[in-house]
């Protein structure tokens, strides 16, 4: 069977699965990758405003060539927040210069594709995540002395870090999902604990840049920050139950206690002991602000903790589950295809 020809276009294409090339060797034996939109059968694209590029770059191949598929499939559920296209819809009609063309959309609202088995979707993207995750746990667990690690947080003066770009929420649709958008409610944290009580770094907060213009921004944390704070920031730009990245993971090889934000629902508890972080579900930011601040080490339950980076250790130690979690999303990919 002829294998149909995939064009990833737009400045966000390097953010959907297909973009990954420890996908691309898995949906190389569905797609044939090609580079020029006019050779392709399916245009993807990361995020629904390139649709607006895409027309004015194209608009007359797609005009004349009305069998082309066009799909967002965005792995990113912030953008799906601020972007006019209602998150729940599958297919949108979309109208620029003239042209009216139908876009199926899949993200982390609509579709199952992220709806991962035991290994959250972005941790399964790179390979190093889960190498470097096996590596850090089994040094942390080797050296584990609870005491000693309380000993080690109580000499540390400023107890924590928020590493994470400085925003505000612009929800589109802030009467359904303003109380998901979390970016507005850490920056605020950030703010009110910085200086003396909080180290906070990330694009817009004095000088700092995109954490993308580090050639490897994931070693860069680990190793710049690793021991340094007793509590690390793990708040996602966004609270859904499937959405889960590096930052709660991270901030385990840190050795540090995660910052979280999760509902009874949140499938982290799938993955991490519920008490082993702080939760600031259904806390204001003033109220956050105080707990942080009068935050000790005697708050961790050792025990909680322990099992978390055995739970860890767990998840990343069998390789054919990551392997197994990519196949799952090249399935849902697939199908959504077809």
């Amino acid at each position: 069977m002829k294998k149909r020809k995939v064009c990833l276009f737009g400045r966000h294409a390097n953010r959907t699965p297909l973009a990954y090339k420890e996908y691309q060797t898995l949906f190389s034996e569905h797609f044939q990758f090609v580079k020029e939109v006019e050779c392709a059968d399916i245009i993807v694209l990361g995020y629904s405003v390139d649709l607006y590029g895409l027309i004015e770059a194209h608009h007359n191949f797609l005009a004349r060539n009305k069998n082309v598929k066009c799909l967002v499939i965005s792995e990113e559920p912030l953008w799906d927040l601020i972007s006019e296209n209602y998150p729940l819809d599958t297919e949108i009609q979309f109208e620029h210069m003239g042209l009216s063309i139908e876009v199926g959309v899949a993200n982390f609202f609509n579709s199952n594709i992220y709806k991962f088995s035991k290994i959250p979707y972005f941790i399964t993207t790179e390979s190093h995540y889960a190498a470097r995750y096996l590596v850090e746990i089994t040094n942390l667990l080797n050296e584990f002395d609870k005491n000693k690690l309380l000993t080690h947080w109580k000499s540390i003066s400023l107890k924590s870090c928020f590493l994470q770009q400085k925003r505000t929420n612009d929800v589109f649709f802030t009467e359904q999902y303003a109380d998901i958008a979390l970016s507005s409610y850490r920056t605020t944290l950030a703010t009110q604990l910085k200086n003396d009580k909080a180290m906070v770094k990330g694009m817009g907060w004095g000088d700092d840049g995109p954490r993308q213009a580090i050639p490897d921004w994931h070693l860069d944390k680990l190793l710049r920050y690793k021991r340094r704070f007793p509590i690390f920031s793990a708040i996602e730009n966004t609270l859904l139950d499937d959405y889960i990245t590096e930052k709660i993971f991270d901030a385990f090889m840190l050795g540090s206690v995660p910052i979280y934000i999760a509902n009874p629902s949140h499938r982290v508890f799938e993955l991490i002991n519920q008490e082993s972080m702080i939760n600031l579900s259904n806390t204001s930011a003033n109220a956050a602000t105080e707990i942080l601040s009068d935050w000790t080490p005697s708050n961790v339950n050792m025990d909680a903790y322990f099992d978390s980076l055995e739970k860890i250790r767990k998840l990343f130690s069998a390789p054919e589950t990551l392997q197994m979690e990519r196949q799952r999303v090249v399935r849902e990919v697939v199908k959504l295809v077809e």
